[in-house]
């Protein structure tokens, strides 16, 4: 008879984050098949469930490295809510002038009623990019959340212009 063990999946639904198993478990003590794992198109994939004796984990989660990292991820995750509930950028908010430079000019490229949506949306992608490195010196100086909520934002009224340039 096999101790009782823990999936990946289960430990993640007790509060468990990805980086925390990998530096608090390690490996897993087992795996076995997984036949709940599907692809897209309804084959199974071969995929093992990674599991870890429970002991070990109960062990684990009695740790004062656990509890570190159990509020670290609690806090990590309050940022991500918060960035989501602050939203774009306001209007004279840090990240403004690189929100502003941005000029969502674009252009049919040759061939873009042979192209298919991928392709499409590839190209003028690369345009976006291209424009960020030329223009990354306005997000010197910025904290990150700033940094990111700008670039964000670029991205949204880039996604907008190229969705309206096909309607």
């Amino acid at each position: 008879m096999t101790a009782p063990a823990l999936s990946a999946q289960d430990l993640i639904e007790r509060g468990w984050r990805p980086a925390m198993i990998r530096d608090l478990l390690g490996p897993p003590d087992r795996e076995e098949p997984n036949a709940l794992r599907v692809n897209r198109w309804g084959r199974q994939v071969d995929m093992s469930a990674k599991l870890y004796l429970k002991e070990r984990v109960l062990v684990a989660e009695a740790t004062v490295a656990f509890d570190a990292a159990r509020k670290q991820a609690g806090q990590a995750q309050a940022r991500v809510e918060k960035a989501a509930r602050v939203g774009p950028i306001k209007h004279g908010a840090p990240g403004q002038q690189y929100v502003k430079a941005y000029p969502p000019t674009l252009r049919l490229p040759p061939g873009a009623d042979s192209m298919s949506d991928q392709e499409r949306w590839s190209h003028h992608l690369g345009e976006l990019f291209d424009w960020e490195q030329k223009h990354s010196y306005l997000l010197e100086g910025l904290s990150r959340a700033d940094r990111q909520r700008a670039e964000a934002t670029v991205f949204e009224k880039h996604r907008r212009a190229v969705h309206k340039l096909y309607l």
